[in-house]
């Protein structure tokens, strides 16, 4: 069947104002497993009872998905987003970000942004671009075979019109691509291409992108780069415990830094909420104390890859404090110059803090062909064009289980590995922890 033309190459992408009659997509949220073939797939591989429905069902996703069913897996994911949303309830632009990953697993924090009070997985604007984030980097591990399979026209008018119906939750754009072209490009809620998406905490990931834009052009020499030499204002007037001032770039990238930071606990020091109503984040952020371990958590020489992880925008915050300060330039130019203008990217922002210090750690819009851009680029091992804009092995490592969550998902720098490492051995999901 040929694609419809608002799909081909070329044609406008789709919009929908008004919901055509709903269509019950539900029913086809079923196993997508193949248990006759000597291939592991999720089904067989992680079967146990200890995952929740949540992670089963991107499991099912992730195998749509890398047996090239690509309309198969957007209902899938499409399926999950649903389930993280509690029916009728809609959550306000300024709800703060917990830890939120792509397995659906939540921690109980409840923040004082939180202005409904309810349970949530992932923010209105991460759920938007969910699609562009997670699915087009899921392709880093599928064979080329795989991914060449075009979608199913009837799939995609189904999930338009779940969407449309509200069955599918407040997504605003979906997109599609095969093979560096787009396949699907669809625009929902009153979005369009021109949308500048919060893309909240993925953030971090593009901030975890500059750092090896940083490291490859030598505007840092690597991710052993010590922290505190990057603020001698601050260590001039600050005694800093010589267990901080061992803090390196890599500590966090893979938020595993010694500040006692963490914005899962309402109770600890560095939590994201204490910073933001503070006139100095980065002062904030460099006086943090040390963290301390309680007998019954994991200290970082007893956990796996021998970082104790704890989920801190402090963390992303400073490394764009650190790009600022190696660069001369302001993040938002820095990001422009090394990244976004070489991708042909022409439209951003970028949030600061009071002190006027770029936030690497959440809240810059992009629109969500860009945002199809990044993932492209990694896809391509940092290369783009011809053009190789982070090194190749900066890109494996930063995609590659370098800590371990709470929930035991593996985080690389800034992106999140879940439960399809299994199989495919590598981080396909953009960390917005999601790294949102």
């Amino acid at each position: 069947m040929p694609l419809p033309s608002r799909i081909a190459a070329g044609h406008a992408p789709t919009q929908r104002t008004r919901p055509p009659a709903s269509a019950n997509v539900a029913a086809d949220l079923q196993p997508h497993m193949d248990m006759n073939t000597d291939t592991p797939t999720y089904g067989n591989l992680l079967d146990d009872a200890s995952l929740d429905e949540h992670q089963i069902l991107e499991a099912r996703a992730y195998d749509a998905f890398h047996e090239g069913d690509l309309a198969k897996a957007v209902e899938l994911f499409g399926g999950l987003i649903a389930m993280a949303i509690p029916a009728g309830v809609e959550h306000r632009s300024l709800v703060a970000q917990g830890l939120q990953n792509s397995s659906g697993r939540l921690p109980a924090l409840q923040t004082q942004r939180r202005l409904n009070r309810v349970p949530f997985r992932w923010s209105p604007t991460m759920r938007s671009i969910l699609s562009v984030l997670t699915l087009l980097c899921a392709i880093c591990g599928a064979p080329l075979a795989a991914r060449a399979t075009p979608p199913d026209p009837t799939r995609l008018a189904a999930l338009e019109r779940a969407i449309a119906s509200d069955e599918l939750k407040q997504i605003r754009s979906v997109l599609l691509q095969v093979d560096g072209a787009v396949v699907y490009e669809g625009y929902f809620n009153g979005a369009d291409a021109e949308t500048l998406h919060d893309v909240r905490s993925a953030s971090k990931s593009v901030t975890a992108l500059l750092v090896g834009a940083a490291i490859g052009e030598g505007t840092l020499p690597g991710v052993q780069a010590p922290v505190y030499d990057y603020f001698p204002a601050f260590t001039d007037r600050h005694t800093v415990d010589p267990r901080l001032r061992a803090t390196r770039v890599q500590d966090l990238l893979t938020m595993s830094s010694l500040w006692e930071c963490d914005d899962e606990n309402p109770f600890s020091a560095g939590h994201e909420e204490r910073m933001y109503v503070t006139e100095k984040w980065l002062d904030f952020a460099l006086s943090l104390p040390v963290k301390g371990f309680a007998p019954w958590m994991q200290r970082p020489q007893d956990s796996p890859h021998g970082r104790a992880f704890a989920y801190c925008t402090a963390n992303p915050f400073v490394l764009g404090a650190v790009l600022e300060q190696a660069s001369g330039q302001p993040l938002a130019d820095y990001a422009a110059r090394v990244l976004e203008r070489p991708l042909g990217i022409t439209h951003s922002q970028w949030n600061r803090s009071p002190e006027g210090i770029g936030m690497g750690g959440g809240g810059t819009r992009y629109r969500t062909r860009d945002l199809a851009r990044f993932g492209q680029l990694v896809l391509d091992g940092g290369r783009w064009q011809g053009r190789q804009l982070i090194p190749k092995d900066y890109v494996e490592t930063m995609v590659r289980a370098q800590a371990t969550a709470p929930d035991g998902s593996d985080y690389g720098y800034h992106w999140m590995c879940t439960v399809h490492r299994a199989r495919y051995g590598r981080c396909p999901a953009m960390a917005a922890t999601m790294c949102s």
